[in-house]
């Protein structure tokens, strides 16, 4: 029984010191077949700029509404905001829409991919095609639009090209805008106006 104990220690104490060897064996094979380090191969997140996105400050979905003092509502919304990274008060939004309701209960939508809201001055230059839509039928097309947020009008920065109940319209500027404080918005257009009327049928 002694010797049986014996050889049951002498076991025990080999597997100790065996068993520490033979990992250290396993993991030196490891580094031999895994091949030399590449510093060049960065992972896939090394190519976000850090730097960048500790620089901007991205909203999504961001959400701007006011009222004039003649009671012009106005909301902005877009898909997301940046701020400028040198004015703080010039703020970049895309996807943007926005809606300008008159007291007269005239409501205008205007929409475009790209815009650049001035908050200093109350203005916002849309874009990259904007399209506008008024709740009288009338839909417009043009390359660029600025709004003015506290005044509630919008002018646009080139041709237009507009389609109404009325028929198709052509025209150098489009305005929405008032002749008097106290006067309804009225949208108008100048400049080498053209228009293909459409005969309303009954």
């Amino acid at each position: 029984m002694a010797a049986r104990a014996d050889g049951y220690t002498r076991a025990v104490n080999t597997l100790k010191v065996l068993l520490p060897i033979g990992a250290l064996g396993l993991l030196s094979t490891l580094f031999l077949f895994s091949g030399e380090i590449d510093p060049s191969q960065s992972i896939p997140y090394a190519e976000l700029n850090v730097e960048q996105l500790a620089r901007e400050q991205r909203v999504t979905a961001p959400y701007f509404s006011g009222v004039t003092e003649d009671g012009v509502a106005v909301t902005l919304t877009g898909d997301a905001v940046v701020p400028g990274i040198e004015d703080s008060s010039q703020l970049a939004i895309t996807e943007l829409i926005a809606n300008i309701q008159t007291p007269s209960a005239l409501l205008v939508t205007a929409r475009a991919p790209a815009a650049a809201l001035d908050t200093s001055l109350g203005t916002v230059l849309l874009t990259g095609g904007a399209k506008v839509q008024s709740s009288e039928g009338l839909r417009i097309v043009t390359d660029a639009l600025k709004v003015d947020v506290n005044e509630g009008t919008m002018q646009t920065l080139g041709p237009i090209e507009a389609e109404g109940p009325f028929g198709n319209l052509n025209a150098d500027v489009m305005q929405m805008t008032r002749s008097a404080p106290d006067a309804p918005h009225r949208i108008a257009f100048e400049g080498n106006v053209k228009l293909v009327y459409r005969e309303q049928t009954e």
